[in-house]
């Protein structure tokens, strides 16, 4: 039940002047930033927190003129807001690229100076659910809409601390206990309860179930919004916004100079290395999955299991050539995930996590975090393409990372074996499970 997004903005009745305080969990900011890009298009759009955001960035002058950061005392408070685009307004910038604070000066900046302005009003630590301090949500007495997020795709499974943020307070106006299956009942009182979803709201209430997939899960929504004791909501709204557009191109061309034979063709558990990195990116959801690869045996692999093949006939121009032929037959995505090709311990859920992390903030470059240590696979937003396209040697897409640190996000990753490439004898002999093949320095 995919949602329009222009659609959904004439449903809610978005004007010049709108106040809209956004709460809840799964799927705050994907809805924020969907209704931001949207509305941009044709009008001054502010973007604020009542707690804590994502930074975008610098200045327009440093990325595509349509992304502004407007911090309290900058001189650019000072300046007529002229044209359409996304002003992201707060108080400071906290440490960890966070904006923090929409204070009354902020907020009064932002009525005089934009059309529209979104306001995440609640955290969730990026988990599904969660319970609600005595201070929470911070909905700013402005708002004219407050439109509550929750997702309906956990009913059926255990709840616990892993995927409810605050656990002890969801726990308490729930009834739902640690390990316990999580029922509609629980979701119409996390909804419904005075500390609950819509305890601080202000203006026209709208709930939102976000990542309503499929037949089960509308049914499932509509039976919760069927429920007499949420009967003060105003709209109901159920499906899920047209995802950033991702693709995924696995770079399989390299010579594997250092090793005795093609290490993507060495095994690990039965199957060559290539071919669990390829099973992972097909298990993802990726908007386009493909392998740019110079082998013949690769590309039969890769059509085998479905992923799009580009043809390296250059190889021995490096690693740029690939990302180059990835980011040209990709151009028309919002961001390009490249992987390598001799990764075999990446997980899907891995490739998910940083997924996501860039459809909430589609204007950063993401790279993983291993520990203290960054690594791959990167997401590159759209707006570097162009320089992408332009890479000489073998130094694929760090020449870009290094010229723009400033727009380089990094997510924590739990398993840093996920981070373990295969570029030597010795690499292979520690972390491969070896069926015969021969391994020589």
């Amino acid at each position: 039940m995919q949602i329009h997004i222009k659609e959904l903005i004439y449903y809610l009745g978005l004007h010049t002047g709108s106040v809209v305080s956004v709460v809840g969990s799964g799927g705050k900011t994907t809805l924020i930033t969907a209704l931001a890009r949207e509305l941009s298009q044709r009008c001054r759009v502010c973007v604020a927190a009542s707690t804590k955001m994502e930074d975008p960035g610098e200045a327009a002058e440093q990325n595509d003129g349509n992304i502004h950061r407007i911090l309290k005392g900058s001189p650019a408070m000072k300046e007529a807001v002229c044209r359409p685009g996304i002003y992201y307004a707060a108080d400071e910038l906290a440490e960890g690229h966070k904006l923090h604070g929409f204070s009354r000066e902020m907020a009064e900046w932002a009525q005089k100076n934009t059309d529209v302005i979104l306001i995440e009003a609640d955290g969730s630590k990026r988990l599904p659910l969660k319970g609600w301090a005595d201070h929470e949500p911070v909905v700013v007495p402005q708002t004219q809409i407050t439109i509550g997020v929750i997702p309906v795709y956990l009913l059926g499974k255990p709840v616990s601390e892993e995927n409810v943020h605050r656990f002890p307070l969801f726990s308490q106006i729930t009834g739902a206990g640690p390990g316990d299956i999580l029922t509609q009942e629980h979701l119409i009182r996390a909804i419904s309860h005075p500390k609950g979803l819509f305890g601080k709201a202000v203006g026209e209430k709208v709930l939102f179930f976000s990542q309503v997939y499929d037949e089960a899960m509308a049914e499932a929504a509509n039976a919760i919004a069927a429920d007499p004791r949420l009967d003060f909501i105003d709209k109901i709204v159920m499906g899920y916004l047209e995802p950033v557009q991702v693709a995924a191109v696995i770079m399989a061309s390299g010579f594997s100079r250092r090793m005795d034979a093609n290490k993507l063709l060495l095994e690990h558990e039965g199957r060559p290395v290539v071919w669990r990195v390829m099973d992972s990116a097909a298990k993802a959801g990726f908007s386009i999955a493909a392998v740019v690869t110079a082998y013949d045996e690769i590309a039969n692999m890769a059509q085998a299991m479905g992923l799009a093949v580009i043809r390296n006939r250059q190889p021995y121009l490096g690693q740029s050539q690939s990302v180059i032929l990835g980011a040209g037959a990709c151009r028309d995505m919002d961001g390009i995930m490249f992987i390598p090709g001799d990764m075999p311990f990446l997980s899907s859920s891995v490739l998910k996590l940083l997924k996501e992390a860039f459809s909430e903030t589609p204007q950063w470059i993401i790279r993983p975090m291993y520990g203290q240590k960054p690594g791959s696979p990167v997401i590159f937003p759209k707006r570097f393409f162009p320089e992408l396209l332009e890479l000489k040697g073998d130094t694929g897409g760090r020449e870009v990372l290094q010229k723009h640190p400033q727009w380089v996000r990094t997510v924590a990753v739990d398993d840093v074996n996920a981070g373990r490439d295969i570029d030597t004898p010795e690499d292979a002999r520690q972390w491969l499970l070896k069926r015969g093949e021969r391994i020589e320095d």
